[in-house]
């Protein structure tokens, strides 16, 4: 890696991982700045225009491909890398796609990233050999080729969309699905490829104007159910309005039957003891 040099700004979630790359990069690279979130990325990119960013994929406020574009949209001369813990295919080719010049994998090793930093600053990419092979090229056409069939997200896909955008964390959404965290992302961000989406902002905004929102599996059930999941109840039933008894009194039955809203049915079912003031007789098993 000798006489390779250059401004770097490095973007992570966590700052143990931060400190460590600075101590790797220090040797051979002027270290700008380290920011933690996408936000800050975007906003020092655009101050301090450095030669090479190096960012995870899975960054808070705006995430890492989004970011990407930003930055390069707004730095001409800057080259971009991810060094991530997204081991997918699907989601290394979007990020070729978006601009940037590479795409390691936070399991690679030291001369991996020593070869990667060699084969970005001669101007061409460099992708992990856990991936695809380490060839680019190939992750690229396939990714054209997935884009020219232009399909919809599937209800798997819109399943995962339901359960993120309900607050749910990548690892939460896997348990739920009994699918691994990177299938998670695959589905998220292979429905924001095909649907032409850079952020999960508008992934949300389109999951609920397309109804996927609404209940589990078999999500899109028309603009009935739609209307209905937009509904806010602002007045209690009639059961929850009632009166209390007074204190130490027992419900009986006339207090049940003023009770709006509680099914029929149920109180029929209830013991002939219950509500008559007497002790529930107590039967031998």
């Amino acid at each position: 890696m000798d006489g390779v040099t250059g401004r770097v700004l490095l973007a992570d979630p966590h700052r143990l991982v931060l400190e460590g790359l600075r101590l790797l990069f220090e040797p051979t690279h002027e270290i700008v700045g380290l920011v933690e979130d996408g936000e800050a990325l975007v906003r020092e990119a655009s101050r301090l225009h450095p030669d090479l960013v190096f960012l995870e994929v899975q960054l808070p406020g705006r995430n890492g491909l989004e970011a990407a574009r930003r930055v390069l949209s707004h730095c001409r001369g800057t080259r971009l890398a991810f060094l991530t813990s997204v081991e997918d295919a699907a989601t290394a080719a979007r990020a070729f796609a978006a601009g940037a010049s590479g795409y390691l994998l936070k399991s690679d090793s030291g001369l991996q990233l020593r070869r990667a930093l060699e084969t970005i600053h001669r101007g061409r990419r460099w992708l992990s050999p856990a991936i695809a092979g380490g060839d680019p090229e190939a992750l690229l056409s396939r990714l054209r080729e997935a884009e020219g069939r232009g399909q919809p997200p599937g209800p798997r896909a819109r399943e995962v969309i339901r359960l993120l955008a309900q607050g749910h964390s990548m690892k939460e959404t896997a348990w739920r699905l009994g699918i691994t965290p990177r299938t998670v992302a695959f589905h998220k961000y292979g429905a924001m490829q095909s649907l032409g989406i850079g952020s999960s902002a508008e992934l949300v905004r389109h999951a609920l104007e397309a109804g996927w929102l609404v209940g589990g599996e078999g999500l899109a059930r028309g603009s009935a159910d739609r209307e209905r999941s937009r509904t806010v109840v602002t007045d209690p039933p009639g059961w929850l309005r009632a009166e209390p008894v007074a204190s130490g009194e027992r419900p009986t039955r006339q207090s049940l039957a003023g009770m709006d809203g509680v099914d029929a049915s149920w109180r029929a079912s209830c013991s002939p003891a219950f509500g008559s003031g007497k002790r529930p007789r107590r039967t031998r098993g």
